[in-house]
């Protein structure tokens, strides 16, 4: 049974839509995995230990999102209460959800309507907003029990919900951009990009064994079910050796007269490949900075939070420092509705710039993360080192270019290339700190014409590519004149790879 077939009971009526408050939660800046991440909240908040996120989909488009939960489900009047907007749900100390309406606004920030079905000892119950019922006073549908115990019992993977659990379901959805390649390279972009956010956002959850994250898929019709991607942990501070002895350190922060809390400072080894440094790869350098947790759950992922001027400066790019939240400060450290960034507090510059690990001030450590940037970076000897071809290319062509270029002895950097999926004006672009050129993936058959897709593919086109950029991995900032010779690049690959389609 598909859930819009669920029959309505009656509908329940909270207070009216303050000032078109509905049209207002549509336009918060959600990403899908920000709103997806606070459901997994609510879902950890229950005890839940596994969680499935079922995508639903016919030949053209995603048509549903399931997020299902072995955990602690909802009674009757907890659903009528939780699908209440602005009520001041109680919230424990150590609970994930912080504000009360994560449900709503991350919902309604994707879809037009979201359903709630949940089973406690074994009684179920469900939920139902649609948009247009919400802007007549914030109306919701009672659903049939039965119905509802129903779709509950469905095959769910790995979640399965007996006595207890809960189905959160988006209908209509109005953000997920499909593309020009059609649903099959969409879902397959986002079976890629989801596992590596949500490992990172519960990475601590994940890698302690106390919450599994599946991500799927079902065609509406056939009810066929794709792989099951299972989600990693994704820790940001996972590497194998400190980048210097020494570190990591702890220095403590304390505000004004309030508790003092710790500060975890890292430094990463240099030129690491790892994708725990590389956290889905982009500007790397742009990770840099506080991590902050609340609860072990990771709420900002990189950033200085105005401690520093420059966020992405990449000489500092090996420095990250852990700062574990406690919650008699959550007045002063303001989480944004999406629970992605803190808001810090005035006195927060002051008390980093007081803050200690034995004589080592802040500034030291930062100096230290530069230290070995520049240690280990592109100079050698008041030389360069030498760029040479790395993976993505035949063997054959690598150690040519190893013996041609770099030298049997000496010190190279290796440039990878591989494919991804870039926007349409973009032929590829250049991730410096990763030595690492990325293909757009939507003109690979172009490139191709007919040949064999393969790690090592388009040798001819990926040599040439790189004599063209091989010098910009000399420079971590882009002046305004090569950006300009890049941009030209681009443009011109890509109306060839146009032509050639």
């Amino acid at each position: 049974m598909t859930l819009t077939q669920l029959p309505a009971v009656d509908t329940e009526e909270s207070p009216p839509d303050p000032g078109g408050m509905i049209d207002a939660l549509a336009r918060i800046g959600y990403s899908l995995h920000d709103a997806l991440a606070d459901l997994i909240d609510n879902s950890v908040d229950a005890s839940a230990r596994n969680v499935l996120v079922r995508f639903v989909r016919d030949d053209q488009s995603i048509q549903r999102i399931v997020v299902a939960d072995d955990g602690n489900g909802m009674s009757d009047s907890q659903l009528s209460r939780a699908m209440v907007f602005g009520v001041n749900l109680e919230h424990g100390r150590t609970d994930l959800g912080k504000y009360g309406v994560g449900l709503k606004t991350a919902s309604f920030s994707q879809c037009q309507e979201v359903s709630v079905l949940s089973t406690r000892d074994g009684r179920a119950g469900g939920r139902r907003w649609q948009r247009e019922m919400i802007k007549r006073g914030w109306l919701s549908e009672r659903l049939e029990p039965a119905a509802c115990a129903a779709m509950l019992a469905e095959g769910w993977g790995p979640v399965a919900i007996k006595k207890s659990g809960t189905l959160i379901v988006w209908d209509q959805l109005n953000r997920l951009d499909i593309g020009k390649q059609g649903i099959d390279a969409a879902l397959s972009r986002f079976m890629r990009r989801l596992p590596i956010e949500l490992g990172l956002v519960f990475h601590r959850h994940l890698g302690a064994g106390r919450l599994r994250i599946a991500i799927d898929t079902q065609h509406v019709a056939t009810g066929e079910l794709g792989p099951v991607h299972q989600v990693e942990a994704l820790d940001p501070f996972g590497y194998r050796r400190t980048g210097r002895n020494g570190y990591p350190c702890s220095f403590q922060v304390r505000l004004n007269d309030g508790p003092p809390f710790q500060m975890a400072a890292h430094i990463w080894p240099a030129k690491s490949k790892d994708p725990e440094y590389r956290l889905g790869g982009g500007k790397v350098a742009a990770r840099q900075g506080f991590y902050f947790y609340r609860n072990d759950r990771l709420i900002q992922a990189g950033g200085w939070n105005g401690w520093r001027e420059h966020d992405a400066e990449p000489h500092s790019s090996l420095a990250r420092a852990a700062i574990d939240l406690p919650s008699e400060l959550d007045s002063q450290f303001q989480l944004n509705v999406q629970k992605s960034k803190v808001e810090v507090p005035p006195s927060f510059e002051d008390a980093l710039e007081k803050a200690r690990s034995g004589k080592t001030t802040l500034r030291d450590y930062l100096r230290d993360a530069v230290d070995v940037y520049r240690t280990e970076g592109v100079k050698e000897a008041g030389r360069t080192i030498p760029a040479i071809l790395g993976s993505g290319l035949p063997a054959k062509l690598r150690a040519g270019s190893l013996r041609r270029l770099g030298g049997e002895k000496t010190r190279r950097r290796e440039i990878e290339f591989v494919w991804d999926d870039l926007d349409d004006d973009l032929f590829f672009i250049l991730e410096r700190e990763d030595l690492r050129v990325v293909l757009n993936r939507q003109y690979r058959s172009a490139v191709l014409q007919g040949a064999h897709a393969s790690a090592a593919d388009a040798p001819l086109v990926k040599t040439l590519l790189f004599f063209a950029v091989q010098r910009e991995f000399d420079h971590q900032r882009e002046s305004a004149a090569r950006k300009k010779n890049l941009d030209d690049l681009n443009a011109l690959l890509v109306a060839a790879a146009q032509a050639q389609s």
